[in-house]
């Protein structure tokens, strides 16, 4: 993220301390005011669907699952590839 861009839905929230979770690349994220307004500001994502929680620990809590968001699944994918294709050069290939 550059100083004139927008973090992503992922560190909006993680900066604001909502609890997240995921699946995958999927982001799951505690449905509050405090994240509904930060969801506010994403238009751009489109489908996103609330459920609720089967664990104990959070009480019945509602959640929010943002389908694609979780960052660090596609950092850790970019990074595949690119050590991947960086292995390809040094081959030859």
């Amino acid at each position: 993220m550059t100083a004139s861009s927008k973090p992503s839905l992922y560190q909006a929230l993680v900066a604001a301390g909502i609890p997240v979770s995921n699946h995958c690349s999927d982001l799951y994220f505690q449905w509050t005011d405090e994240s509904r307004a930060i969801r506010k500001q994403y238009p751009e994502i489109k489908r996103c669907s609330l459920f609720t929680s089967q664990d104990p620990a959070d009480n019945k809590a509602t959640w929010c699952d943002a389908p694609f968001q979780f960052d660090p699944f596609w950092e850790k994918v970019w990074n595949k590839a690119h050590r991947l294709a960086d292995t390809r050069e040094l081959k030859g290939s």
